[in-house]
């Protein structure tokens, strides 16, 4: 799939990932927010035993067999996705954050039979990994005494923690042996490394009674190397979801409550403090730029992609951030600005969030979006003029 269609995301300053409506991981944005996107596909699934003759079948939870719906949990970005299987009465809920220090996105599964008979399954975590958005020259490997597997490339690292776990199979995207494959058939082969065109399947196996439900765990830690992912993945294994989710929920609870209160209809009431929300994770704390969207058509077959930043747009963001009682992005996007100001004085179309030029179009002299320079010296003296004397000066 060229157009990835996400329906929410989650994140910090280091990490950025996006979800599909049923609960799949679509991109995975680290170290930066703006590239490199890690993971190509991450499709959870339920495999069904057959009984007798009958054979078993996986089932995608994207398939139109499932019904989702999905939210986020009151003012933070920790996202609940539900799915119901209409055949079976199976139920799945996955809640899903990224912890607001660490580079760790946490997944936590919640199987439950809400049919009339037992079941027998699988849950399956399906992952396509490119790290460095590198297909060809990615290695993965699994520790099955510590229930951790290591993916990495070059000086990107993810360990992935299951606790607890059944099985897991590595493999070759492009093979009989890819992790994908095994899931159809139904078992994980248990394969304990691969390079090249690299993949992961996890599973989890239940029996359950109506009304039973099932817990399982997954962690993906992120670093620079093998040591420190893994030791970031442990240390979270360490304290425990609820520990981890607590962190989580607190931070932006908080972060939320610090907004203006403004006048506005009671039905947009929630959408403001989203909106708030979702911007803070498109600004990066390292450069002080902001980035348009986690990436959905890297490709730029429908569009020219969004995972740059606008000058103009950037402005917008702060602006518009500083008015609802967060100031401190602004006079971060500034200095950005500062230091991407080309030498003849203007700032070009879009950006990287390091400030190098993005891909671009006007970049002939006649044809320069002025609106991208407009922006920016607007807002110095938007800023300049909420400074007293000394500050302005120093700023200017």
């Amino acid at each position: 799939m060229a157009v990835y269609q996400p329906n929410a995301v989650v994140g910090n300053s280091h990490v950025l990932a996006s979800l599909g409506a049923n609960g799949e991981l679509m991109t995975f944005l680290y170290p930066n927010i703006d590239f490199p996107q890690n993971l190509h596909e991450g499709m959870p699934a339920l495999y069904l035993e057959g009984e007798g003759t009958k054979p078993g079948r996986l089932v995608w939870t994207f398939e139109p067999s499932w019904e989702s719906r999905q939210r986020y949990l009151g003012r933070t970005n920790i996202v609940e996705t539900r799915l119901r299987h209409a055949d079976t009465g199976m139920e799945i809920r996955i809640v899903d954050f990224v912890h607001p220090e660490e580079s760790i996105l946490v997944r936590r599964f919640e199987v439950s039979n809400r049919g009339p008979g037992p079941v027998k399954s699988a849950l399956l975590q399906y992952l396509n990994l490119q790290l460095g958005e590198v297909r060809h020259r990615n290695a993965i490997h699994y520790h099955p005494e510590r229930g951790l597997g290591v993916a990495y490339w070059r000086n990107i690292c993810l360990a992935l923690a299951m606790r607890p776990l059944d099985e897991f199979g590595c493999g070759r995207v492009a093979s009989g042996n890819s992790a994908k494959r095994q899931m159809e058939r139904g078992r994980l082969n248990g394969q304990r490394e691969e390079i090249g065109d690299v993949d992961l399947a996890v599973g989890w196996r239940q029996t359950l009674q109506p009304g039973e439900s099932a817990t399982y765990e997954l962690v993906l830690a992120a670093d620079s190397d093998e040591p420190a992912a893994v030791a970031r993945a442990e240390q979270a294994c360490r304290r425990g979801w609820e520990s981890l989710y607590e962190d989580t929920r607190r931070r932006w609870e908080e972060e939320a409550a610090r907004a203006a209160q403004v006048r506005i209809a009671p039905d947009l009431e929630e959408a403001y403090y989203r909106c708030l929300l979702g911007l803070e994770l498109l600004a990066d704390a390292k450069t002080g730029s902001v980035v348009a969207a986690p990436e959905f058509d890297p490709f730029f077959e429908r569009s020219g992609g969004y995972g740059y930043c606008w000058p103009r747009d950037g402005v917008e963001v702060c602006l518009a951030l500083e008015t609802a009682g967060y100031p401190r992005y602004l006079a971060r996007f500034l200095d950005w600005a500062r230091r991407a100001q080309t030498p003849a004085g203007y700032w070009e179309q879009r950006y990287w969030l390091s400030g190098q030029r993005a891909p671009s179009w006007c970049l002939e002299e006649g044809s320069l979006q002025i609106d991208q320079t407009a922006s920016v010296l607007f807002a110095i003296g938007r800023h300049a003029r909420r400074l007293n004397e000394q500050e302005r000066l120093s700023f200017l």
